[in-house]
């Protein structure tokens, strides 16, 4: 048992530490090529550089990343139609047609962008673990990153996350600068 607590404190702590060490390493957000999913139009991330993005590096055998859909999704939903974009940025699936039916049966709606993991995610980004979350800000400063997902479940069985509101805040804040 407590052994498992030592492995579980060293792991937050290497996702905290690791985390803090990318965001310094590429303080404005580097640009980047991909193919969205849907329609497979090819695209660089300076398109959206007057809005606020949110980058969610992901893949589908990844369990904290699919417990972290529906926060996203909401997330999503709430700020769509504001000067906020979210991207799910997925370098390891290349099954495109079983992605496509995994975002569907999970009612991901936010565009996912196909791009090469080394370049991307670990090169540009730095991410060293799944999933891991950028919000960039019109300057394209990066202004907050989280990696891993906390996940919570209730007595009633309903599972809830902290980020929700954690980037549900950051984001309004942006929005009001």
């Amino acid at each position: 048992m407590k052994k498992i607590f030592i492995i579980i404190l060293l792991c937050l702590f290497a996702q905290d530490t690791f985390g803090q060490k990318a965001l310094k390493k590429v303080n404005k957000a580097p640009s980047f090529e991909y193919t969205l999913l849907k329609g497979g139009e090819t695209g660089n991330l300076d398109t959206f550089k007057d809005k606020i993005i949110v980058l969610d590096f992901w893949f589908m055998k990844c369990k904290p990343c699919v417990e972290m859909i529906p926060t996203m999704e909401k997330l999503y939903q709430e700020f769509k139609d504001k000067d906020v974009v979210f991207l799910g940025v997925n370098s390891t699936d290349k099954d495109t047609k079983a992605l496509e039916e995994f975002l569907m049966a999970n009612n991901v709606t936010y565009p996912t962008l196909l791009v090469e993991k080394e370049s991307v995610d670990k090169t540009k980004y730095g991410v060293m673990g799944y999933p891991t979350v950028f919000i960039i800000d019109k300057s394209q400063k990066i202004t907050y990153e989280k990696v891993g997902a906390t996940i919570y479940t209730s007595k009633e069985g309903n599972k809830t996350s902290p980020e929700y509101k954690i980037i549900r805040k950051k984001l309004l804040k942006l929005l009001k600068k």
